[in-house]
């Protein structure tokens, strides 16, 4: 049996038993419909600032709505005990992976079939004018998410705590996707009179064929390291080739897209060590002492990133190198006790 036959029986198999029970579907177009009705609520009667909102709220929706898909992607064979049966089934294993990202595929965008018109009442966008390029980006979008969800639904599906693995190791990576949704949903609805739009439709599309390649070569992922290595290299490579220039703050812009991350990941060790520390008072076992000192080591090198790059950026933006705002002080500070 070819790749493309196992692929699609597990396409099969996965569809029918959605079509059988509906509980994801049901699960998603309710969870979007609560999320996108929340965010209406929330900015109240303005329609011109709904309006304006419309295609950031819309696909921050989409995401939190694919969290519940991607991680229901390996469960019915963890709880059945079919997992190790389909790896162990002959042929490629590649095929498991192409399964289970067509089957994301196609239940993200039954969902937005449903959430796209949904939005264009709650936020009073007229959608129908633009279905055309609105169809383009939801296609564009929900294969970047779907391509590196479904990779990461498969590396954290053995972990205890991967409902917590997953948006943490997701999100960061999502960046050039949502940026070039968000920004081309944004574009065309208010008609797009300089054609920028097809400009994040470039980018959508290159980070599809980029992670396409990349997870089809290193599936089945035998190596956290290596996994994550390749994602860093190609995601640094879309935010600072890929993505255009900022309009107002150039090239520099891109600094962004490794100093927020780097600092999102500071944080997180951080807090790492404080979690780790406090379990090593409580029970004095040796490996949370460990795991801490390990993680504070990563907090500080991802600290002194973090700074040297908002520096980077502050220069050419602000006129200065640094300036004492509380965070910027306080994290300096952060960084002279660990060191």
């Amino acid at each position: 049996m070819s790749v493309l036959h196992r692929a699609w029986a597990i396409v099969w198999k996965d569809l029918l038993i959605e079509a059988r029970t509906k509980q994801s579907f049901n699960a998603m177009v309710f969870f979007a419909a609560l999320v996108l009705f929340i965010f209406s609520f929330a900015l109240g009667p303005d329609t011109e600032l709904l309006q304006r909102v419309a295609g950031g709220l819309l696909w921050v929706g989409i995401a939190f709505t694919g969290l519940l898909s991607l991680s229901r992607t390996y469960q019915n064979e963890e709880t059945s005990g079919g997992l190790e049966g389909l790896r162990a089934y002959p042929g490629d294993p590649r095929a498991i992976y192409l399964g289970k990202l067509l089957g994301n595929i196609v239940m993200l965008l039954l969902v937005e079939a449903v959430l796209f018109p949904a939005a264009g009442v709650l936020f009073q966008a007229n959608l129908w004018p633009y279905a055309g390029g609105l169809v383009a980006v939801a296609v564009l979008g929900t294969i970047g998410f779907s391509l590196v969800g479904t990779f990461y639904s498969a590396l954290t599906v053995n972990l205890r705590a991967r409902e917590v693995m997953l948006p943490l190791l997701l999100f960061p990576a999502l960046v050039p996707v949502l940026l070039g949704a968000v920004n081309a949903t944004t574009l065309i609805l208010e008609g797009d009179l300089m054609g920028e739009a097809v400009v994040w439709l470039r980018v959508l599309g290159a980070f599809d064929i980029i992670f396409f390649v990349i997870c089809i070569w290193i599936f089945p992922i035998k190596s956290l390291g290596v996994a994550a290595l390749v994602a860093m290299l190609v995601g640094s490579y879309v935010g600072l080739v890929v993505v255009p220039a900022d309009a107002a703050q150039g090239n520099v812009q891109r600094l962004m897209y490794v100093h927020v991350p780097a600092a999102w990941l500071a944080f997180l060790a951080f807090f790492i060590v404080f979690v780790m520390s406090v379990l090593y008072l409580i029970q004095r076992d040796e490996r949370w002492d460990r795991v801490a000192a390990s993680s504070a080591e990563i907090g500080v090198v991802f600290t002194v990133v973090t700074l040297l790059l908002g520096m980077m950026w502050g220069k050419p933006t602000w006129g200065v190198f640094w300036t004492w705002d509380p965070r910027l002080t306080t994290t300096a500070i952060l960084l002279a006790i660990y060191v």
